[in-house]
């Protein structure tokens, strides 16, 4: 009797034999591939206050004639003109509500990183190096952003041009130090130090400053977004 269920129900006991069998196969690559990860938390969020015009270079010279940054910002396909970043919600929406408050249509972008996987051992060994390297541009722009409010509330230029200076030689640092392991980050802070030394050479204007910081937002988000999940 038993001989004869398992001959009309053979092909069932292979198909879950199979089924099992995959099962098992799956849980173990999944398990491997899991220990192959290394996760990062980087916890780090990007208010960009921007205007969606319908002519991006007519919308661009307005926001630099009105003392934005002016700054070409694709997100999902579409195309904005940023006004300026934040680093805090606060700041973002506050400066939203002020933009809004004189007719202008403006919306504030929240562009998060919070954690960044890294694959297979290769990339394991770059993890620490772009977590270190990543931090060292935020705090730079944490400067910036600080720098920005203080022209903004009567700093003079030779106390914003000191600031700026020791900014200036902490990129050039960064560059020189990442330009082989990390070039793509090295490139980043060339062009940063190179923009801030321009903007040195004549009068310093905070429409310039937050044109930098959003690029520096922008290229951030362009370095993590390679690790981010």
């Amino acid at each position: 009797m038993q001989t004869d269920f398992f001959k009309r129900n053979k092909w069932m006991c292979i198909g879950l034999s199979l089924v099992l069998a995959f099962g098992i196969l799956w849980a173990c690559f999944h398990f491997h591939s899991q220990r192959q990860k290394q996760s990062i938390w980087m916890g780090k969020t990007f208010y960009m206050l921007v205007c969606k015009e319908e002519n991006i270079q007519v919308g661009t010279h307005e926001a630099q004639l009105s003392g934005g940054a002016g700054y070409l910002f694709s997100q999902k396909g579409e195309e904005y003109v940023a006004l300026s970043v934040y680093l805090e919600k606060s700041e973002g929406e506050q400066a939203c509500a002020n933009v809004n408050a004189y007719g202008k249509e403006a919306e504030l972008l929240v562009l998060p990183i919070e954690r960044l996987v890294f694959k297979g051992k290769a990339e394991e060994k770059k993890a620490k190096l772009c977590q270190d390297a990543l931090n060292s541009l935020y705090g730079c722009m944490q400067v910036l952003s600080k720098e920005i409010a203080r022209l903004d509330n009567g700093a003079t230029q030779q106390s914003s041009r000191r600031i700026l200076g020791i900014l200036s030689r902490q990129f050039s640092y960064l560059a020189k130090t990442y330009e082989e392991s990390y070039p793509s980050f090295s490139s980043v802070c060339t062009k940063a130090d190179a923009f801030l030394q321009e903007c040195m050479n004549d009068i310093i204007y905070t429409k310039e400053l937050r044109y930098l910081l959003c690029a520096l937002s922008d290229d951030y988000l362009q370095l993590a977004f390679v690790y981010f999940v």
